[in-house]
């Protein structure tokens, strides 16, 4: 063991003193007047590319691996800490390495003084934040992303109420109106609706929360009905392969909500690929997350690759691709929602998605699953044909006019006779008044005063039995079950075709 440096012995203690800066995990700097360094410690020495702090000596930030610029600015910063003889601290500045890594520091500089009170140079710290500020920047790009889905969620709401209205007027003139030029402006109409319905069915995808059917079923299975429509519909310059060869592929979710969004990622990449390329699409287990968020974790996962020999993303532009409404397709090309569709999607159901590009490179969008250990379903058809009804008197509980109205020209062309009510409260003293008197309610799910679900628990305090059909646009099928564990209700999406309503009654009136 070797003895500690006596007081007296310089050559000793200043061999401590570079052992002591060596072992501090700060990087640590000293130059002159003119910038040339005059001494720093192992840390600062290494990202320089240097064996030792011996080597800096004499040299000043335009002999080293940082960019013209960085040294620039390095150097301006010295003179202007020297200039006003006061500290700056907790400055954020980027810096190139010698390894090539683009590293980002928090400096802090300080005058150097003789015994005179002289500035004879300065004396800099530094810690590399690179990994810190990635991790800040991801969550903050979450939880934007989390806000806007709140907001956008919101307005799909209010839009499918409207659009409930558009569909319901123009299926039902299509019905009372004789053939002629009027069925052609309302099917156009309706074309038109359906348009922007599928919008709202994008936003929605991007702001719901696990809202979804549960299944268990083999995500292969999908990506290969993808792939095959793909192949049908995609240019015959762009070839398409895949390579699912993760030996757990079983994933429980929404299997037409995670389909879309494999669909989605592939017309990305194909719009991507207009002069013809390659589309890639490969699967395998990984056990995640891969902390880039700072989360350890220890479940496995099923990732997915969809990889495109395209034009690639640059990066000033990187950050905003899954934001809604963003896009850098030409006005009529594009809507900005298919990429905020997918993110909303897989995050709904554990996962995650993040991209991987260079400009003129391609692209490889990443979605990580958690896999399931539950045996897959076969997929079945739930829609059931619509059957003849008997009549009887209909409770209908909405807030928004036009809906009432939709449902009524409805409900009374196949036999029903409707009572309306404007909000929750209005709703449960009708039913309180005749309960025995109705035969069904169709009920909103969203609205003011009394929401759904606390106007559900008042119709059934009043009758048990009761029938109800509950409707949404903002709700999924799921959601909808949550509110009514122990009865399942009848669902019907909004905006809903004559076809849709005449299935949630003939489910209705057949099961409860």
């Amino acid at each position: 063991m070797s003895e500690p440096p006596r007081a007296n012995d310089p050559k000793a203690a200043l061999q401590l003193l570079q052992l002591v800066m060596d072992n501090i995990p700060q990087h640590i700097f000293w130059k002159d007047r003119e910038g040339r360094y005059l001494g720093c410690n192992g840390n600062f020495a290494r990202i320089a590319g240097k064996k030792g702090p011996e080597e800096l000596i004499g040299l000043t930030d335009f002999d080293m691996p940082w960019t013209r610029e960085e040294a620039e600015y390095f150097v301006s910063v010295d003179r202007r800490v020297m200039q006003s003889r006061t500290p700056e601290y907790h400055i954020i500045e980027p810096q190139k390495q010698a390894d090539g890594k683009q590293a980002w520091l928090e400096t802090n500089k300080v005058p150097l003084l003789d015994e005179n009170g002289n500035v004879m140079g300065i004396l800099g710290t530094f810690e590399d934040i690179t990994e810190r500020r990635a991790t800040a920047e991801a969550l903050h790009h979450q939880n934007r992303l989390e806000s806007l889905g709140q907001l956008a969620g919101g307005i799909a709401h209010d839009f499918n109420n409207l659009l409930a209205g558009i569909f319901g007027a123009s299926e039902l003139l299509q019905r009372r109106l004789a053939d002629g030029p009027e069925q052609k402006l309302l099917a156009e109409i309706l074309r038109t609706a359906k348009r922007a319905s599928d919008l709202t069915s994008k936003l929605l995808a991007f702001s719901r929360k696990g809202a979804f059917s549960r299944t268990a079923f083999d995500f292969h299975e999908t990506i290969e009905d993808v792939l095959s429509l793909v192949r049908r519909g995609i240019s015959a310059s762009i070839e398409v392969e895949s390579d699912l060869s993760a030996s757990h592929s079983v994933v429980e979710g929404d299997i037409s909500e995670l389909e879309l969004a494999v669909l989605n990622l592939c017309l990305n990449a194909r719009d991507a690929m207009p002069e013809g390329g390659k589309l890639r699409l490969s699967t395998r287990n990984v056990w995640s997350p891969s902390d880039r968020l700072g989360q350890p974790g220890n479940e496995e996962r099923l990732l997915l690759e969809v990889a495109d020999t395209g034009s690639g993303i640059s990066p000033d532009i990187l950050g905003r691709i899954f934001d809604p409404f963003f896009t850098t397709k030409p006005p009529g090309a594009g809507t900005g929602l298919g990429l905020s569709a997918v993110y909303g999607a897989v995050k709904a159901h554990g996962g995650s998605v993040w991209v991987e590009s260079t400009t003129q490179s391609g692209s490889t969008f990443i979605v990580e699953l958690p896999v399931s250990y539950a045996t897959a379903q076969k997929r079945t058809s739930f829609d059931k044909p619509a059957g003849g009804f008997s009549g009887g008197r209909v409770l209908v509980i909405d807030d928004e006019a036009s809906v009432r109205l939709i449902l009524t020209g409805h409900l009374e062309e196949l036999g029903f006779e409707v009572v309306t009510a404007g909000d929750g409260h209005e709703g449960l003293t009708l039913f309180e008044r005749d309960p025995a008197g109705f035969e069904l309610v169709v009920l909103d799910a969203v609205m003011p005063r009394l929401s759904g679900k606390e106007c559900l628990a008042g119709l059934r305090m009043i009758r048990d039995d009761v029938r109800v059909i509950l409707c949404s646009g903002f709700l999924r099928e799921q959601a909808v079950q949550d509110l009514s564990p122990n009865r399942p209700l009848e669902f019907l999406k909004k905006p809903f075709s004559r076809a849709a309503l005449e299935r949630a009654l003939s489910n209705v009136l057949q099961t409860q």
